[in-house]
């Protein structure tokens, strides 16, 4: 049900942005004599604004995406576990911003590969807020019983835990399509599109470690803090060149 109101609204928002330059030369054709003119002005400047903004909504997310994977690694690394799951909202939250600028942007042909990456970040940040809140609010701040704290506590590689992974392995595919919308133009969008791509495959992993029983909470701390700390050293550059990206996109 969820996965179907995502979709629906994005068809729906996709759809607007399409028929904007029709409904723009539609008001700027309407008599000034009508008693709405203020109004109709009004819904003009803000899609004009709207236009000027697409580009840099996409750059800014890009950005915002990479100041939040560099404080999710400096978290990592000196241990503050509640500073990992902020930081970790918030790459959810830009990283949807990326993934409707690469859709934006996508040449015709490529649109529906677009959509999806959008669709697939819509369900990865729904997942990951659900966790991490969680971990904020309901862990931080109550003293759970054992089987509760199994459950919802991330440290214990319980149902949350898993969940995130999940999450992730949705974010995967995410950059998989987005990657197929990039016509390279340059060594930059080569380089972004491959590595884009490329981090698709952890889709795989994510998806059947959880099934495997992989993680457990008794193993050693270390190994998931050098797996998450070189998940940030790929993914930052996949910030940088997307904020690059944007920027050089024309309309």
């Amino acid at each position: 049900m969820f996965v179907f109101i995502v979709t629906a609204a994005m068809q729906v928002a996709f759809w607007e942005v399409k028929q904007s330059n029709n409904y723009l030369g539609m008001i700027l054709r309407k008599p000034r004599t009508e008693p709405y003119i203020s109004v109709n002005w009004s819904i003009f400047f803000l899609m004009g604004w709207c236009r000027l903004m697409n580009k840099k909504i996409g750059a800014y997310g890009a950005f915002v995406n990479f100041i939040a994977v560099f404080c999710f690694a400096l978290s990592m690394l000196f241990g503050f576990n509640y500073g990992s799951y902020f930081s970790s909202m918030f790459i959810a939250f830009s990283f949807v911003l990326m993934m409707c600028g690469y859709a934006y942007f996508a040449e015709k042909e490529a649109k529906l590969a677009g959509y999806v990456s959008v669709a697939f970040s819509a369900i990865y940040t729904a997942i990951i807020l659900l966790v991490y809140f969680a971990q904020l609010t309901t862990v931080r701040l109550n003293d759970l019983t054992q089987q509760a704290a199994v459950l919802l506590d991330f440290q214990q590689c319980g149902l949350l835990f898993n969940y995130d992974l999940l999450g992730y392995g949705v974010m995967s595919l995410a950059t998989l399509f987005a990657g197929l919308t990039i016509r390279p133009q340059t060594k930059m969008d080569k380089w972004l599109k491959y590595l884009l791509m490329v981090h698709g495959v952890f889709f795989i992993s994510c998806l059947v470690a959880p099934m495997l029983g992989i993680f457990k909470a008794e193993s050693p701390t270390w190994i998931g803090i050098a797996v998450l700390v070189l998940w940030c050293l790929y993914f930052c550059p996949i910030s940088i060149l997307s904020f690059l990206y944007f920027s050089n996109c024309k309309e």
